[in-house]
């Protein structure tokens, strides 16, 4: 069932950074407010044009556009590029579903989500910024689909439900794969000091 994903783990998610994140975090009721912000929205369907884009999509374009201004000049032009590219690989994958199924063997969802966090983790070198990348290529590249469909005269709506599990795949996929890293630094630095102990001690 589309959405189940979506609405489970984003619960899940406004539980923890409302009562699990430190208190003296600056960031922990502006998630929460996104998090509420984006179950709520995401029942709403606007229609611009001929276009049909859910309510929650808006939001969060509109949280990663106040984000993305925040960076320095330099930063914003790789941000876009990085975002263009996530784009091309967003729409180019669904096009090979849509004219090549046999080549997924897999959950499709799943499959999409794991390309777009190692793409990335590839391009985008500070963390934090990674999931404003994914979220926004991912965004517009529902967007051109739609567009291409449209001109086969397929009804889609921008940000549906299916396409807010993929968001959240993702999410989950870059949480784990942060969580990968960290506990590959706290061994590395672990394994280091031990190193320097024994060094000290010859």
């Amino acid at each position: 069932m589309e959405g189940v994903l979506f609405y489970w783990f984003s619960w899940i998610f406004w539980v923890v950074t409302t009562f699990f994140y430190n208190k003296e975090n600056p960031n922990r009721y502006k998630f929460s407010f996104i998090i509420l912000m984006l179950i709520s929205l995401s029942g709403f369907t606007f229609s611009i044009g001929m276009v049909k884009v859910t309510g929650a999509v808006l939001f969060l374009l509109f949280v990663i556009y106040i984000e993305s201004f925040k960076l320095g000049k330099r930063k914003i032009f790789l941000f876009f590029m990085h975002s263009f590219i996530i784009m091309i690989f967003f729409v180019a994958f669904h096009l090979i579903e849509l004219y090549d199924p046999i080549w997924f063997i897999f959950n499709r969802n799943w499959m999409l989500s794991l390309f777009l966090v190692v793409l990335a983790a590839f391009l985008e070198e500070e963390r934090h910024l990674r999931i404003l990348v994914l979220f926004f290529g991912s965004i517009y590249g529902d967007f051109f689909y739609r567009l291409i469909l449209k001109n086969h005269s397929i009804s889609y709506t921008i940000g549906s439900l299916s396409f807010l599990d993929i968001l959240t795949m993702t999410s989950i996929l870059f949480i784990a794969w942060n969580g990968l890293y960290s506990f590959i630094s706290v061994i590395e630095k672990h394994f280091n000091q031990r190193e320097g102990e024994k060094h000290k001690l010859t």
